[in-house]
């Protein structure tokens, strides 16, 4: 079987925001703790009173040296972090998608395949947790056919002599196979993948 291999970065555009812009706030937050650990104490001391014109322009030069090595690699360091938070929430969001993909064939009843998600995507215990629950729901549903199977071969080889029994019973009977019909049509709609249908 061919690996599955996404082609949108983006696949779930509402969650990938959400976590950019969380990414970006500690980023910022990191930013502001850095800004005024390094330029706070520099600007207090050049709005200090007692300063000359000689000092002040020492310290503005540090200050305006910090500006100029500090900014860029920041600017340039949260473009990067922005860039890999898409793609790490990919590595997030991928599975999910995969997930709802599946959730909605299970509603269907299609019991047919199991969860597949790329190997460097995250949530791969979920996963497994997913296709345990899907292969156990799976051997039931097998189980109850088989039942149900073998509960219609033995009314079909029962030949009552219709005159010889009561007539509550006769619709007892009749009862009983419709209720076989029934159940046999509800679990003909699950799809359990490699059954053969009689």
């Amino acid at each position: 079987m061919k690996a599955y291999k996404r082609r949108r970065v983006l696949i779930d555009k509402k969650l990938q925001y959400k976590l950019l812009i969380v990414n970006v706030n500690y980023f910022v937050m990191l930013l502001l703790v850095v800004g005024l650990t390094l330029f706070g104490p520099l600007f207090v001391e050049f709005y200090g009173a007692g300063m000359d014109y000689v000092q002040k322009s020492l310290i503005a030069e540090k200050i305006l040296y910090l500006h100029g090595r500090l900014w860029p690699p920041f600017i340039a360091a949260a473009a990067l972090f922005a860039i890999h938070s898409i793609f790490v929430s990919h590595r997030i969001a991928g599975p999910l998608y995969r997930f709802r993909a599946v959730l909605k064939r299970l509603g269907e009843g299609d019991f047919s395949q199991d969860v597949m998600i790329r190997k460097h995507d995250y949530l791969h215990r979920e996963k497994e947790v997913m296709n345990d629950t899907i292969r156990a729901i799976r051997a039931r549903i097998a189980g109850i056919k088989a039942e149900q199977q073998a509960v219609s071969r033995i009314m079909a080889g029962m030949d009552p002599d219709l005159e010889s029994i009561s007539p509550e019973f006769r619709s007892q009977i009749s009862l009983i196979e419709h209720h076989i019909v029934e159940m046999r049509h509800h679990l003909d709609s699950f799809r359990l993948g490699g059954e053969i249908t009689n």
